[in-house]
C-alpha cells in the first residue's frame, strides 16, 4: 500500500512538474512572438475573452495584443525569475521580462499572468504588468 502511495506521488509531481514547464514554455513563445511579430503563436496562447493591462496603466484585448504584435517594434526580449503556482486548471504565473525595441530601451516589466485550461488546453486569460522599481 505504502509502494503505491508512493508511486501515485511521484506521478502526480511528474505531472504537475510537465504542467509547470508547458506554461514556463509558453510564455518564452510569447515573449519570442514579440520579437518575431508571430501573431499566430501568440494567438493559440491568448484566449478569446483574454485582457491584458499594460505596464502604462492601458488595458488591451485579445484582437489588440494581437495587432501589436504584427505591427512590431520589439526588438529583444528575455523572461527570468517565471514562477508557476498551479490551483486544479487555472494557474498564476509570475516573472520578469527585459525589453528593447522602438522607443525603449531594456525596459524591466514585472508581470502576471493567470491561464485557464479549458477543454484540454491552456490559454493566458488575463495578465497584467508594471514598470519595475526604477524604471519610467
Amino acid at each position: 500500500m505504502k509502494t503505491a502511495l508512493l508511486t501515485m506521488a511521484i506521478v502526480a509531481s511528474a505531472a504537475q512538474a510537465g504542467v509547470e514547464d508547458t506554461l514556463a514554455n509558453m510564455e518564452r513563445t510569447w515573449c519570442a512572438s514579440l520579437v518575431k511579430k508571430d501573431a499566430a503563436a501568440l494567438e493559440s496562447i491568448l484566449a478569446d475573452d483574454f485582457t491584458g493591462v499594460g505596464s502604462g496603466g492601458t488595458t488591451s484585448t485579445k484582437a489588440q495584443q494581437l495587432a501589436d504584435v504584427r505591427a512590431g517594434g520589439v526588438s529583444s526580449c528575455a523572461h527570468d525569475n517565471i514562477r508557476v503556482r498551479l490551483y486544479g486548471d487555472t494557474a498564476v504565473l509570475t516573472g520578469h521580462t527585459v525589453v528593447t525595441g522602438s522607443g525603449f530601451n531594456n525596459r524591466q516589466v514585472l508581470w502576471t499572468d493567470t491561464f485557464v485550461k479549458r477543454n484540454g488546453r491552456w490559454q493566458c486569460v488575463a495578465s497584467h504588468s508594471t514598470l519595475a522599481a526604477g524604471q519610467k
